[in-house]
C-alpha cells in the first residue's frame, strides 16, 4: 500500500510540472507515525538522569554516519515536537558517548515536510542510539517524527565462539577457557573478576594472536577461588588500544553437599539425580540458564538416604544451565548441559 501511495503522489507531482520534484522524503502526518513522551523515566544513560528520551536498538554493531531526522508533524501538534537534543551512542547500551547538543526545527504540518538533514556520527561504532530532548517548541509532551542513520558494517576485531569458567569438582580451582575463530589487529585479552558482578578486579594478560583466520583455543586457571559464585569477564584490546567487552560468565564454587551424582551428563533427554544424605529436609531443586534465569524449580522430600530424582530436559532448549541443590543449611551447585 505504501509503495502504491507513493508511486501515485509522483505521478500527481510530475503532472503538475515536468521539472517539479517528487519529495521522496515526505512525511506523514498521522499522530500515530511518531513518538510522543508526556511522561519523563529514568534515562538509559544515567549522567542523563530523568527525562523524556527515545533508544534504539539497531539490532547490531555499525559504523554510522550521517542522520536525517524528521520532527513531530501531526497538524496542530507540531509544538510538541524536539527543539534541543543530545545525541548519545553505545556498543553495550550501559557505556555511552555524546555525540553532541543539537536543535531540530518544527515540523510544517504538511504532507510535503522532508524533515531536515541531523548530525554526522563520522563513522563512530554502536549499537545503540539514544535522544534525550532538553526543549520543545511548547507543547506540554515531547514527540519526534523518526530518524535515518547511514550504516555500514563493523568489521569486528574478534569473533568469539565461547567463554567458559567451570570450577573444579572440588571447588579449589576454576578453568577459564575461550575460543575465538578470528582475529584482526588483536593484542591482548584482559580477564577480570568480582564477588559481586560490580566490583571488578583484573585477575590477568593474555597474549593474543594479532591477525589470525583460524580457530585458537585459551586456557587459564584461576587458584584464588572464593566460596559461592566467582563472577568473569573476557575482555580485548586491540593493537591501538581500543577496548573491546567480549563476555561475561559466573562460576559458582559452593560445594557443601558432596554425596551428589548425575548421570549422564551431558544429556539428551533425561538424566538421574542421585543425592545421598541422612538429613531429613525436603530438597529444593532449582536450575538456570547461562545468564542466571531461573528456569525449573521444584521440591522433592528427602529419602533420609538416597534421593533420586529422574530429570527431564523437555523444558530445556539444547544448552548450558547450572543445578541448584538446597537442603536445610547445605548446598551443591553443578553445571548441566542439554544436548
Amino acid at each position: 500500500m505504501k509503495t502504491k501511495l507513493f508511486i501515485l503522489i509522483c505521478g500527481l507531482c510530475f503532472l503538475q510540472s515536468a521539472n517539479s520534484q517528487c519529495f521522496l522524503d515526505r512525511h506523514s502526518t498521522d499522530w500515530n507515525d511518531g513518538w510522543e513522551s508526556c511522561t519523563m523515566a529514568p534515562n538509559p544513560n544515567d549522567a542523563r538522569g530523568t527525562t523524556h528520551w527515545i533508544h534504539y536498538d539497531l539490532g547490531y554493531d555499525y559504523i554510522l554516519n550521517e542522520m536525517h531526522l524528521w520532527n513531530s508533524n501531526a497538524f496542530g501538534k507540531t509544538d510538541q515536537g524536539v527543539q534541543e537534543f543530545y545525541v548519545d551512542y553505545s556498543l553495550d547500551g550501559i557505556t555511552w558517548d555524546e555525540l553532541g547538543v543539537y536543535s531540530l526545527s518544527q515540523a510544517t504540518g504538511s504532507g510535503f515536510y522532508e524533515g531536515f538533514q541531523g548530525p554526522d556520527f563520522n563513522g563512530a561504532a554502536a549499537r545503540y542510539v539514544l535522544i534525550t530532548p532538553i526543549s520543545n517548541y511548547g507543547g506540554s509532551c515531547y514527540s519526534l517524527g523518526e530518524l535515518r542513520i547511514e550504516v555500514e558494517s563493523v568489521v569486528v576485531p574478534v569473533e568469539l565462539a565461547f567463554f567458559n569458567a567451570n570450577c573444579s569438582e572440588d571447588g579449589s580451582y576454576v578453568n577459564l577457557e575461550w575460543e575465538t575463530t578470528t582475529e584482526i589487529n588483536s593484542d591482548y585479552f584482559v580477564i577480570e573478576k568480582s564477588q559481586n558482578g560490580e566490583d571488578w578486579k583484573k585477575l590477568m594478560d593474555i597474549k593474543a594472536q594479532g591477525n589470525s583466520a583460524n580457530q585458537t583455543n585459551y586456557t587459564e586457571r584461576d587458584l584464588d577461588v572464593a566460596n559461592g559464585k566467582n563472577y568473569y569477564r573476557l575482555i580485548q584490546y586491540d593493537l591501538d588500544g581500543k577496548r573491546n567487552d567480549l563476555s561475561m560468565v559466573v562460576s559458582d564454587c559452593e560445594r557443601d553437599i558432596t554425596g551428589v551424582t548425575i548421570s549422564p551428563n551431558p544429556f539428551r533427554e533425561e538424566t538421574l539425580i542421585s543425592i545421598q544424605s541422612n538429613d531429613p529436609s525436603d530438597i529444593e531443586m532449582k536450575i538456570y540458564n547461562s545468564i542466571g534465569l531461573l528456569v525449573y524449580q521444584k521440591q522433592y522430600a528427602s529419602n533420609n538416604g538416597i534421593t533420586q530424582i529422574r530429570f527431564e530436559s523437555e523444558n530445556l532448549s539444547v544448552g548450558q544451565y547450572y543445578l541448584s541443590i538446597e537442603q536445610g543449611s547445605q548446598k551443591y551447585r553443578k553445571k548441566l548441559v542439554v544436548q
